[in-house]
């Protein structure tokens, strides 16, 4: 990586959908994967009920997957085949549906990343409604009435028949509104404030560098029995801990074995200069008088009760954000 920052990716151009027979294969092979997947789970279900499974069992927990993983397939690529397409090329669409009567664009719209969001069980004459979702190129106005180029995020609706073994698309997509925001955020366990420079802080700083820039071994910074892979190649050089919060009053002598939660955001940066703003959650435990980390928690630790946490900090921060190399 060289010194100096690295450009934006360019957009990516749509490209027509030629492939229909690709998607086909791709579909049944997730299907098989999905099959594979949940093979055992199923087969636990049915022994834990104190029953020998049979195929039919099995069958009706694994199909499911493989129907909606293939509705999904077909959707995202009729999709892409629907904004790729033009008066003059609608061979894209030839894949799904009979184009012939429908009013084309003279320029493809250009999209990236189109994914699944979601897809509904089956319905009525085997009817799954699809939800996909793709940032779109759309030409707009600034505040200054100056073209400008934007890239929103666009969620459209498709329904998908599935008939035996057999999957296909009924009618065009449907442009629809995105899942809505929470009206507001739950409230978590981190009310107490802490100082990069106090033990916890410090064991937080240490951890994310050894973990996140490959400075040090990460090891020395977990809780023994904590198994944790360090992120190789090692992304950034250096890990900035800004605001530090934890759910209760840091003991300056902790006992072993006693439980912290932390939340804590950091600023990251990359050789190249580059530097990206991002937020952890973990778990310390105490051990020999020192903080170590326990857990990398997916998810931030909600509040249960309704008892407030302490929301004014115990220690004073530091000004200045504490910084792993």
């Amino acid at each position: 990586m060289t010194g100096e920052e690295n450009s934006a990716p360019q957009p990516a151009k749509a490209q027509a959908w030629t492939k229909g027979s690709e998607l086909k294969t791709r579909a049944v092979k997730a299907g098989i994967w999905s099959g594979i997947f949940v093979w055992p789970v199923a087969v636990a279900i049915v022994l834990s009920a104190g029953g020998s499974p049979t195929k039919a069992d099995v069958a009706d927990s694994v199909r499911p997957g493989i129907t909606e993983q293939s509705a999904g397939a077909v959707a995202s690529g009729f999709v892409g085949a629907w904004l790729s397409s033009t008066k003059k090329d609608p061979s894209a669409l030839k894949q799904f549906l009979d184009p012939s009567t429908l009013t084309l664009n003279d320029q493809p719209w250009e999209y990236r990343n189109l994914s699944v969001v979601s897809a509904t069980d089956p319905g009525p004459a085997g009817l799954i409604a699809v939800q996909v979702s793709a940032e779109v190129k759309e030409s707009a106005l600034d505040g200054e009435g100056k073209p400008t180029t934007q890239w929103p995020q666009r969620f459209f609706n498709v329904t998908i028949r599935v008939d035996g073994s057999s999957v296909g698309v009924l009618g065009l997509p449907s442009p629809v509104a995105g899942p809505n925001r929470p009206a507001s955020d739950p409230s978590l366990v981190y009310g107490t404030r802490v100082s990069t420079s106090d033990a916890a802080g410090q064991a937080v700083v240490a951890f994310l560098a050894a973990y996140l820039t490959g400075n040090g071994d990460v090891s020395r910074y977990v809780k023994p029995g904590f198994q944790v892979t360090p992120v190789l190649p090692a992304p950034y050089v250096s890990v900035k801990a800004g605001d530090i919060s934890v759910d209760k009053d840091v003991p300056a002598s902790p006992k072993d074995g006693s439980v912290l939660r932390i939340k804590t955001d950091v600023l990251l940066t990359a050789a190249g200069g580059q530097q990206l703003p991002a937020q952890y959650t973990l778990t310390l435990t105490a051990r020999a008088g020192r903080w170590e980390t326990s857990s990398i928690d997916p998810v931030p630790a909600v509040l249960t009760s309704n008892k407030k946490t302490n929301s004014t900090s115990t220690k004073t921060p530091t000004s200045t954000p504490t910084e792993g190399k």
